[in-house]
């Protein structure tokens, strides 16, 4: 009787993720269409290319971004919280925890690319890019909007609530 479970539990692991991708780049393509917050698995992205279309008036906001996710990266938490909006420090004191709790256990966050830049007004703007992740063995790449403020001259992040847990 254990054996039977046993096997029924591998092929639950193997199969799923397999139907649950579908089949290929339509899957991909089809599900970033309908959502963009669906997760694109690898296997998808192996003709594409995602190229930034970011305008030169934001060249200093993508380097805080990278410069941002870096730190966040290398789990280097109190500098990435200096770059923190001046109101999100205001509300939220440092807590190491609130970086580490912002990930979904067992996901470790391997790259950061934006993508896109969306003005909102003249000091606010929407970074949409992808996340490159593993989880448990996996890859994967998802979709996400950041939006970052601009301080005294300097591009600082806003945080959004569950953004990697979605």
């Amino acid at each position: 009787m254990r054996f039977y479970w046993t096997i029924m539990l591998c092929m639950c692991i193997v199969f799923v993720p397999v139907f649950a991708t579908g089949n290929g780049e339509e899957a991909g393509k089809a599900n970033t269409a309908t959502n963009p917050s669906t997760h694109i698995p690898p296997h998808s992205l192996k003709h594409q290319t995602p190229k930034p279309d970011i305008p030169r008036e934001y060249e200093d906001l993508v380097k805080a971004y990278d410069r941002y996710w870096e730190l966040f990266i290398k789990k280097d938490f109190n500098e990435a919280y200096k770059m923190e909006s001046a109101d999100y420090r205001k509300a939220t004191p440092f807590k190491a925890e609130h970086y580490v709790n912002a990930l979904v256990k067992n996901f470790t966050l391997k790259s950061v690319r934006s993508l896109e830049a969306k003005k909102i007004s003249e000091k606010e703007v929407m970074v949409q890019g992808n996340y490159y992740y593993g989880i448990e063995g996996m890859k994967g790449v998802k979709p996400f909007t950041d939006k970052w403020v601009k301080e005294d001259g300097a591009w600082m992040h806003m945080p959004s609530e569950g953004q990697f847990k979605k």
